[in-house]
């Protein structure tokens, strides 16, 4: 599993209110399993800094010969979920 931050600065919903934003990928080893893509927020919830995940959107490829061919449909993927999460906040 690797998480990535996508933005360098929280993104600030409402006064106060800020998420940050992450892809989670996460990389089965096994024929069974395959390659999932996770867009996450992570809202501040507590002032000692504790936060909770809110799944924004997910993309799962299985391993095969086509999964490189699948890499535009992973980036249209990406740019609908940011805009969803800016939309919806």
């Amino acid at each position: 599993m690797m998480a990535c931050k996508i933005n360098k600065e929280p993104v600030e919903v409402i006064k106060g209110d800020l998420v940050e934003c992450f892809l989670v990928v996460k990389n089965e080893h096994s024929a069974k399993g395959g390659l999932k893509l996770q867009f996450l927020g992570m809202r501040l919830v507590c002032d000692n800094g504790m936060t909770v995940p809110e799944e924004l959107g997910s993309i799962s490829f299985r391993h095969s010969k086509t999964l490189e061919s699948k890499m535009s449909e992973l980036q249209g993927f990406l740019d609908i979920e940011k805009k969803n999460f800016l939309y919806r906040n």
